[in-house]
C-alpha cells in the first residue's frame, strides 16, 4: 500500500512524528533550515575588502595596465594572485579599467607574461 502526503502526493520526503510529508509540504511547513547567503566570517572579509578597495582606487585613479582598448580610469580591482586568501592583500591589487580587466582575463597567457596574473 502506497503512503500519501496530506496534499495527495505519493512522493514522501519526510516522516515527522508518524506523519508523512512531500517536499512541497515540508517547505511550506518550514521543515527546511534556511542557509545564510554569506557566513559571518566572509561578511567581515567583505567589509574589510570594501574599505581597502575604495582606498586603493582613490590612491590609484588611473588604469595601471593600459592595454589595447584602455579607457584610462580605474574602476575595477584586479587580484594578481586571485582572491581566496589574497582578497585583502593590497600588494596584489591592480587598479584597472573594465576593458583592461576583461582583456587580462580573456588573454591569460599574455597576462602572465606581462606579470598581471600569477
Amino acid at each position: 500500500m502506497k503512503t500519501y502526503c496530506n496534499c495527495g502526493s505519493s512522493k514522501i520526503w519526510k516522516n515527522v512524528e508518524g506523519k508523512k510529508y512531500c517536499k512541497v509540504c515540508c517547505s511550506k511547513l518550514g521543515f527546511f533550515k534556511k542557509l545564510k547567503k554569506v557566513s559571518s566570517k566572509q561578511k567581515e572579509i567583505n567589509k574589510e575588502y570594501s574599505v581597502n578597495r575604495r582606498n586603493f582606487l582613490e590612491e590609484n585613479p588611473y588604469c595601471q595596465a593600459k592595454l589595447p582598448g584602455c579607457t584610462i580610469y580605474a574602476t575595477d580591482i584586479h587580484h594578481k594572485e586571485g582572491r581566496g586568501n589574497n582578497t585583502n592583500e593590497v600588494n596584489t591589487f591592480m587598479g584597472l579599467c573594465r576593458a583592461c580587466h576583461e582583456y587580462i582575463h580573456s588573454n591569460p597567457i599574455q597576462a602572465r607574461e606581462l606579470g598581471y596574473l600569477k
